[in-house]
């Protein structure tokens, strides 16, 4: 576990604790929680992330403003990736979530 106090630049200053847990090689569970020095906002976050193979793996996160989180990255063949990720607001969901695809190549 760490503790930090940063100044961001917009110049507010923050705590910010974290907590990383590795239960097996290829599973990790995590939570962050940061609070504004100079507002009563605190956020947390708690997420995992694992890799279901040797070229893929995912994270799902989920904040305390109801934000939900999703990534899956896969690569296909040798140097190109592909990335697919989504945010919705779980608290409204009327509103359209984000998504998002990469795809990466390296030579």
């Amino acid at each position: 576990m760490f503790v930090e106090v940063e100044l961001i630049p917009a110049y507010v200053w923050f705590a910010q604790m974290a907590y990383v847990h590795h239960p097996s090689g290829a599973r990790t569970i995590g939570a962050e929680v940061v609070h504004k020095l100079n507002s009563p906002t605190t956020t947390v976050t708690v997420g995992l992330a694992e890799k279901l193979d040797s070229a893929t793996s995912y994270k799902v996160k989920m904040d305390s403003n109801y934000v939900l989180s999703a990534l899956w990255k896969c690569e296909v063949r040798k140097g190109t990736t592909v990335t697919l990720c989504s945010e919705v607001n779980t608290k409204a969901l009327d509103k359209a979530a984000k998504l998002g695809i990469n795809l990466a190549f390296k030579n």
